[in-house]
């Protein structure tokens, strides 16, 4: 996280935000493919694959929509270096492009098994599906870990105060606290709060920073 340090009487308090610290290439795409790039490389190699088996069936088409899932892939990895948080826009690109490569990996696999190995179209079939069924367990095991390691911010103590702030204060009352809960505080005690996510580098946040210290 860059140092909140400045000259300026007013801090910009989105450098704390954790989503929008700058990364170097190799942690975006650690962020977004946890096999260190195994995924990525199969999408882009499934994009290639795709453009090369119906360049001559499409023509323009083809290159079209390789160029068009190239560049937003690369721009996205590269917006995420300036932020962590951008590098979620290249999930589309990226879910294509694997979808792409599993579609040409399945072709073969079933081309081999019943050209090359002489099996029944459905064995090719359940081959394809066993194979899936390997990835997609690693899939779900990384989002279930993912689920254990993160927690909801919303709990009964948040809930019970304020509920308690929204039944008993005036219409009119302010919550004051640091940034991160606000928009929690306006949905569930539905009454205004004087520094949010939205206001970060408004004049609020060194005031209500002094308030606090």
């Amino acid at each position: 996280i860059v140092s909140t340090s400045d000259t300026n009487v007013w801090p910009n308090v989105l450098r704390t935000v954790l989503e929008l610290r700058q990364a170097t290439m190799m942690e975006v795409i650690k962020i977004i493919d946890k096999t260190g790039g195994v995924f990525l490389s199969m999408a882009i190699i499934g994009l290639i694959a795709t453009l090369l088996r119906r360049d001559k069936k499409n023509g323009i088409e083809g290159i079209k929509y390789f160029v068009l899932f190239c560049l937003w892939i690369a721009v996205t990895l590269w917006a995420g270096t300036k932020g962590s948080r951008f590098v979620l826009l290249a999930v589309p690109a990226v879910g294509v492009g694997l979808g792409a490569w599993a579609d040409i990996v399945a072709f073969y696999i079933r081309l081999i098994a019943t050209k090359t190995l002489k099996l029944k179209q459905v064995w090719g079939t359940c081959i394809v599906i066993g194979v899936s069924f390997m990835f997609t367990v690693y899939m779900v095991n990384a989002a279930a870990q993912v689920g254990e390691e993160v927690l909801p911010n919303m709990e009964d103590s948040w809930w019970n105060a304020l509920t308690k702030i929204k039944e008993e204060s005036k219409p009119n009352a302010i919550i004051t606290s640091w940034w991160d809960f606000g928009y929690i505080f306006i949905a569930f005690a539905d009454r205004p709060v004087t520094f949010d996510g939205g206001s970060q580098n408004t004049p609020q946040a060194h005031w209500v920073g002094k308030f606090f210290l």
